[in-house]
Order: structure tokens, then C-alpha cells, then sequence
């Protein structure tokens, strides 16, 4: 699992659809831990609240309580395919996924260049493909194609 603050960072601002189901990967905002949904409730304010495990640094298990809000998905490569998954075949998928992976190692001028897990690759995939967004460091941000003689280099580096 990525747990990196980049990644927290791109889960918090993709602002994805999210019913949360035991077994998540949450980081709480509110206490700054990450840890697993155990149970989603509601609460006497009728708010969606979350029940969260978490081990904090050799002190032992321990649950939280708090609104959704306070809480960011840290996504699972299996729930991002999911978020494709209808618009994608498999194969196409995988492949898109191959190559994009591929553009990180070889065309370092590439908005997957700084990418470091594959769910970071996954999440900027979903993101491409559902909203035509790429990741700047910072924020998701509208694609921008860049003229090239020949055509128009796309993600991958490739020349449509």
C-alpha cells in the first residue's frame, strides 16, 4: 500500500466516488494515522461517520470515530480497475496501464515521470481516462497536448 504523502495528497484532491466498506485503507485528517474502515454508521447528527483501526507506533491497536469528511481513501489498485473497469476492457486496460508505465521509465518529460507505485500509475490512469486529467505535482489538472512536428504528442510520448 502506498502511504506516501504524495499519494494522500492525489486521493484527497481526485475527489473520487467513495462508499466507504470495511477494510479501506483510510488516512484520518483528524489524527493524521492511517489505518483500515472497520464499520460506516450513522450518526445521531444523520452524518455518514466511519469507525477506523489503526496502530499507532508500537503503542497498540486503537479505533477512532468521525465524520467521512475527515477521512481520504487511500485507493487499492483492484478498486481503482473497478472504477474503469466498465469502460475498459481487460486487455485494454493492462496494455493502456503497460505502456503508461513504460512513458515513466523512458520520457522523463512525461506527468507519469514522477510518479512512484503503481497505484499512483492506477490513479493517474482512472483519472486520465474518467476525467482527462493529469497530475502536476500539486493538483489534477486538464491535459494539455503538445504540438510536435508530425503531430501531437499524447501521454505516453507517442505521436498521434
Amino acid at each position: 500500500m502506498d502511504n506516501t504523502e504524495m499519494f494522500k495528497k492525489m486521493c484527497e484532491k481526485a475527489d473520487l466516488d467513495w462508499n466507504p466498506k470495511f477494510g479501506d485503507n483510510v488516512y484520518c485528517k483528524s489524527i493524521n494515522e492511517i489505518g483500515i474502515v472497520r464499520y460506516v454508521y450513522t450518526h445521531r447528527s444523520n452524518r455518514e461517520w466511519i469507525c477506523f483501526s489503526y496502530e499507532s507506533k508500537g503503542e497498540g491497536v486503537f479505533e477512532f470515530h468521525a465524520p467521512k469528511d475527515s477521512y481520504i481513501p487511500l485507493w487499492r489498485q483492484d478498486q481503482l480497475q473497478d472504477k474503469v473497469r466498465n469502460k475498459l476492457t481487460h486487455t485494454d486496460a493492462i496494455g493502456a496501464v503497460w505502456k503508461l508505465y513504460n512513458a515513466v521509465g523512458v520520457n522523463r518529460s512525461s506527468p507519469y515521470a514522477r510518479l512512484n507505485s503503481l497505484e499512483q500509475i492506477w490513479l493517474a490512469f482512472v483519472m486520465e481516462e474518467k476525467f482527462g486529467k493529469v497530475w502536476d505535482g500539486k493538483d489534477w489538472v486538464e491535459e494539455v497536448k503538445v504540438p510536435r512536428k508530425g503531430g501531437m504528442i499524447d501521454r505516453y510520448g507517442d505521436i498521434k
